[in-house]
């Protein structure tokens, strides 16, 4: 395989990791400035929206950058260039060595990430289920079937078109540590509970997509005035090492 093959092989796994705040592909987002690699070694370059992206935000992408280029068969090392932003040097240090988030930000982390983590896959999970929820609509089930379901009835449904969004939903349910066994709610809330009422559900699940899209469509702009120049640094906030809420 030559360094070219190599180099396009890193740009389709990374470019496939998602933004874990709003569900979408650092593709989709344009967050990829470069990409070298020599032999088994990788380095990669990234830009967020904003020089003040919250670090914990950061880090969570660039470690599932490692991960994804790391289970690359050929790729022995990895190296992060996170540019552009106000703990550039700590995060690409940190991804680039494969250490904890807070052994690097010991004075400001508040335990590990596991926590936002989940929280990023529990609304994932939720949004994926919009569009599950409508194709099994139009497969012919009910409201109320739908909300009866448990997870075994999905698993055997024998359906091409439903197959990968059932599989997307699992996944981030899984991430979020929600009950996934065959006897649990097929369509459950944020807390893993059955839903009584589909349309109500549906209208969180709004709501939570419809935040997720202005942050998306925020980054894509800031992501176009960095490249060009003009993205805004003059207000920063007070602290921007641990951010738990949407702050794009």
């Amino acid at each position: 395989m030559t360094d070219a093959e190599r180099i396009a092989e890193v740009q389709r796994v990374i470019s496939a990791v998602r933004d874990p705040e709003i569900d979408e592909t650092a593709g989709e987002l344009d967050f990829v400035v470069g990409v070298e690699v020599n032999e088994g070694d990788v380095a990669v370059s990234i830009r967020l929206p904003s020089y003040w992206c919250p670090a914990n935000f950061a880090w969570l992408m660039a470690q599932d950058m490692r991960k994804a280029v790391l289970s690359l068969p050929w790729a022995t090392g990895f190296r992060l260039e996170l540019v552009d932003h106000f703990a550039e040097a700590q995060i690409s240090r940190g991804i680039s060595q494969g250490l904890a988030f807070e052994a690097v930000f010991p004075t400001h982390a508040v335990g590990d990430l596991t926590a936002l983590q989940r929280d990023f896959a529990t609304k994932a999970m939720l949004m994926r289920q919009a569009p599950l929820i409508a194709a099994i609509g139009k497969s012919g089930m009910d409201d109320t079937a739908i909300c009866a379901a448990k997870i075994r009835a999905f698993d055997l449904l024998d359906d091409a078109s439903i197959a990968p969004l059932w599989a997307a939903v699992m996944e981030k349910r899984r991430e979020a540590g929600i009950a996934h066994d065959a006897a649990q709610p097929a369509v459950c809330d944020a807390a893993g509970a059955a839903v009584a009422d589909l349309n109500a559900h549906l209208r969180e699940i709004r709501r939570v997509s419809t935040s997720a899209a202005a942050s998306g469509e925020m980054c894509r702009m800031l992501v176009a005035g960095r490249r060009i120049g003009v993205g805004c640094t003059a207000f920063a906030p007070t602290n921007n090492i641990n951010k738990q809420e949407n702050a794009r």
